[in-house]
C-alpha cells in the first residue's frame, strides 16, 4: 500500500475532525489541513487567538452592540483582517495559522474566522458557499445578515449575492444562501487549495490535498481517479530523476 504524501499528523487531525453522525467541525478540519504544511502547528494556539477575538466581541455585545457589528469592528478595524487581493493564489491564504498570523487570506478562511468568532462570543453564525465566493451569515434578532468577510465585513443583500453568483455563470437559487454543512465547508477549503497547487503545477502538494479530499469523501470516484493519475505522474518523475 502506498504511503500517503499528506503528513501523518494532518491525516490524524482530519480524522479527528469528524464527529459522531458523520458531521465535520470546519475549524478542526482547517487546523488539520494546515498541519500538512506545518506539522508543528499547535491547535491550541489557533483556538486561543479566535477565543481572544470572541472575548472582545462579547465585551461589546454585553454593552448592547450587535454581534455582526462587533465582529466587524474587532476583526477588521482592531485586528486588520482583509482579503488578499494582491496574492489571491498564494497557498498560505488557505492555511488557518498563516491567515491568523498575516491577517489576510481567501474569502472562505476569513469567513471561517468570522463565523467561529461570533459563535464563541455566543452568537449564531454560519458559512455560506455562494458560487464563486464565500460569505458568512449571522442570525440576530430574527434577522439574517449576510456578511462579506473578504471585503471588511460589508453587509450584502440577496440581490448582491445573486449578482455574485450570476457573474460566475452559475444559475441562481436562494438555496445558495443556506448554511453550509461542515463536511462541504471542509471540502470547499480543500478544493480551493487543490486548485491553487494544480495551477502551480505542484503535483506533490496537489496529491496531498486530494488525499485529504478522499479521506473526507471516499465515495467520490473522480477524486480517486485524479489521485491515481497524480501518483502515476509522481512515480514517472521519480523514475526519471533516479
Amino acid at each position: 500500500m502506498r504511503r500517503p504524501i499528506t503528513s501523518a499528523v494532518a491525516l490524524q487531525r482530519l480524522a479527528e475532525a469528524q464527529r459522531p453522525g458523520g458531521l465535520i467541525d470546519p475549524l478542526a478540519a482547517a487546523i488539520a489541513i494546515g498541519s500538512h504544511a506545518r506539522p508543528s502547528l499547535v491547535p491550541a494556539e489557533v483556538l486561543k487567538q479566535i477565543d481572544g477575538f470572541a472575548r472582545e466581541v462579547r465585551g461589546m455585545t454585553a454593552k448592547g452592540s450587535a454581534f455582526w457589528g462587533s465582529a466587524n469592528h474587532v476583526l477588521f478595524d482592531r485586528h486588520g483582517f482583509k482579503g488578499n487581493r494582491e496574492r489571491y493564489s498564494d497557498p498560505q491564504n488557505s492555511y488557518i495559522d498563516q491567515v491568523l498570523a498575516r491577517r489576510t487570506g481567501l474569502p472562505i478562511m476569513l469567513s471561517l474566522i468570522y463565523v467561529e468568532t461570533v459563535r464563541r462570543a455566543g452568537g449564531q453564525a454560519y458559512g455560506i458557499g455562494l458560487p464563486g465566493h464565500f460569505i458568512a451569515g449571522v442570525q440576530e434578532n430574527g434577522e439574517r445578515i449576510l456578511v462579506d468577510a473578504f471585503n471588511a465585513g460589508t453587509p450584502l443583500s440577496v440581490e448582491d449575492c445573486k449578482s455574485i453568483a450570476l457573474s460566475t455563470g452559475a444559475a441562481w437559487s436562494e438555496d445558495s444562501l443556506e448554511p453550509l454543512a461542515g463536511r462541504r465547508f471542509a471540502m470547499r477549503m480543500l478544493l480551493n487549495l487543490r486548485n491553487v497547487y494544480a495551477q502551480m503545477a505542484d503535483a506533490a502538494n496537489t496529491a496531498a490535498v486530494v488525499e485529504q479530499m478522499v479521506l473526507l469523501e471516499p465515495a467520490m470516484g473522480n477524486q480517486q481517479e485524479e489521485l491515481k493519475r497524480l501518483y502515476a505522474y509522481l512515480d514517472q518523475q521519480s523514475a526519471r530523476n533516479n
